[in-house]
């Protein structure tokens, strides 16, 4: 196919953010309002809500980290 197509072969890659496992992004999501927490003892469904309800934030942490 590649002889044929005479184009350089593509690459391609997918990230997935881990942002449920993050412990510093649930911190960084209570210090902007949703008051004191302990990341090692939330649920993930409690988790998940958080960073549903702030994509802003989890997204400018993916490209922080």
């Amino acid at each position: 196919f590649l002889r044929q197509n005479r184009y350089a072969p593509s690459l391609f890659l997918s990230l997935s953010m881990a942002d449920t496992k993050w412990d510093e992004l649930i911190v960084i999501l209570a210090v902007a309002g949703k008051g004191t927490v302990v990341p090692s003892k939330m649920k993930p469904e409690e988790r998940c809500k958080w960073i549903r309800e702030d994509p802003i934030t989890c997204a400018r942490y993916f490209l922080h980290k």
